[in-house]
């Protein structure tokens, strides 16, 4: 079973095998362990359906698996869903993920988003709600950063804001697991790459 705890070195553990199950199917069975202490960046690699969600989601003790972790978490999903039925803003979105008002501030200059306080959530774009979700997982001074395909889709622009958004929060010390198809942003931000290979009889 996953275990997700505060004491010891902040951090993302899981002795060989690195095993996730789904109802009690295995999902993952990785032949290698996997370790993500502070300051580390490594990128989860694989087909799709390979399980590399799954093994955010075991981090995140959703999923019974062999992994442990250790420090406060930061979760960006890799699907940013909005709903009409909430016509939110961006401050009122920030006050309902849980962001104390006096950080409203430092999370939208994170992101970059100082002229769009007032718009609403459905009207940001991708790259805009991805990288409010990113510096609002930053900023809640998370030790663990647990990131689902955070470029995917991005303009340009906004992946360049958010690898460097990344990029610094290791150097601060963040333990930082992603899951990432693109090389080229794999190299940027100079990750070690764990590939993920689907257990057998999940295939």
């Amino acid at each position: 079973m996953s275990t997700v705890g505060t004491v010891g070195t902040a951090g993302v553990m899981s002795e060989a095998p690195l095993r996730v199950w789904r109802r009690g199917r295995l999902l993952v069975d990785g032949a290698e362990g996997l370790r993500v202490g502070p300051g580390d960046i490594v990128a989860l690699r694989g087909d799709n359906g390979a399980g590399k969600s799954s093994i955010l989601l075991g981090c995140l003790g959703l999923l019974p698996s062999t992994l442990t972790v250790r420090g406060q978490i930061g979760y960006v999903p890799q699907q940013v869903r909005s709903s009409v039925a909430l016509p939110l803003n961006l401050a009122d979105t920030l006050r309902l993920v849980g962001v104390p008002g006096r950080q409203h501030e430092a999370v939208v200059a994170a992101a970059a988003l100082n002229h769009a306080t007032t718009r609403p959530w459905q009207a940001l774009s991708t790259g805009e709600r991805m990288r409010l979700l990113v510096a609002r997982a930053i900023h809640s001074r998370a030790e663990v950063l647990l990131l689902d395909e955070p470029t995917a889709s991005l303009d340009p622009d906004s992946r360049q804001r958010v690898l460097s958004a990344i990029a610094a929060a290791a150097v601060a010390g963040a333990a930082v697991l992603l899951v990432s198809h693109n090389d080229d942003d794999i190299a940027a931000l100079g990750a070690r790459a764990v590939a993920v290979v689907a257990a057998r009889e999940a295939t």
